[in-house]
């Protein structure tokens, strides 16, 4: 038998987590209060992270860049039909980096995901039939980045 420090209430031992810390290799607590510790502080987290989200979630979204580029990569890769990012960054002959210092002077207030096939798309600055495909120096600068843009529909 042992008293729990938080209910003070006297349980048996099986109602204490092992602790190999203490003499008695017992937590301090029982595992109901313990279980209700985690409950309570679980939701404090979860209801203060839906506060902020609510407070701030539409300003940042907007705000950021880096939701931005998110975005706009998630359109990228549907476009290519990509779905491996490594495989997507070297089709296109760069790394991230460099690709968001590319697209971001194109990034406007009024692109964004949820209007992306309504207000804008992604185009070829030079069409592929352009290119002797057969040539690989043609192969990579057809499908190179700084063959992509941005076109308002």
């Amino acid at each position: 038998m042992k008293i729990c420090k938080k209910c003070k209430e006297t349980k048996n031992d099986d109602e204490f987590s092992k602790h190999s810390t203490t003499k008695d290799g017992l937590s301090y607590n029982c595992k109901e209060c313990v279980n209700k510790e985690h409950r309570e502080k679980s939701q404090y987290y979860t209801d203060r992270s839906m506060e902020w989200r609510e407070k701030n979630f539409d300003q940042w979204k907007k705000n950021s860049a880096k939701a931005k580029l998110k975005q706009l990569l998630k359109v990228v890769f549907e476009e290519c039909r990509q779905t491996n990012v490594n495989r997507f960054l070297k089709t296109v002959s760069t790394d991230l980096k460099t690709l968001k210092a590319h697209y971001e002077p194109l990034l406007v207030d009024d692109l964004y995901w949820s209007n992306y096939g309504i207000l804008w798309t992604f185009d070829l600055i030079k069409p592929f039939e352009e290119f002797d495909l057969l040539n690989k120096q043609d192969r990579i600068a057809a499908s190179h980045y700084t063959n992509l843009t941005l076109k308002r529909i």
